[in-house]
């Protein structure tokens, strides 16, 4: 009489192959969320790129702001309580006010994102936009 079931070395090249494959799909997974947060962020500094444009051709000049978690968001919103021109024309941009607690918007990494009003250090015909987590995302 023949027994059956598995050999452990059977066992053993199963459960490698398995391994294998749950670490590729891991890798795989794992780098199309990192691309999503870049297309993410790349789309809000964009987005913010236009507006502080649209802002600069009716007031005449940026947003005050130098690095990150600046007030420059709420010059896009709202003028009411900044006085800034009578030439404002926005809102701009529009947030939750959770968004914008803190006075900086939070890229998908959960940091501020970084501003250099005009002149930009890298872009010196408009403004410097990047996420602040370091992956590299901005404007220039």
């Amino acid at each position: 009489m023949k027994k059956s079931g598995f050999t452990l070395i059977e066992m053993m090249v199963v459960l490698i192959i398995m391994g294998i494959l749950a670490g590729l799909v891991t890798s795989a997974t794992i780098k199309t969320l990192q691309d999503a947060k870049k297309s993410e962020a790349e789309v809000v500094i964009s987005a913010v790129a236009s507006a502080l444009a649209r802002y600069e051709s009716d007031i005449g000049d940026y947003p005050p702001g130098n690095g990150s978690g600046n007030a420059f968001w709420y010059y896009l919103q709202d003028d009411r309580s900044l006085d800034v021109s009578s030439a404002w024309n926005g809102p701009y941009m529009t947030f939750d006010n959770d968004d914008i607690s803190g006075n900086a918007v939070k890229d998908p990494w959960g940091n501020a994102y970084n501003y250099k009003n005009y002149p930009g250090v890298h872009n010196p015909a408009f403004v410097d936009i990047e996420d602040g987590s370091g992956e590299d995302v901005n404007n220039w």
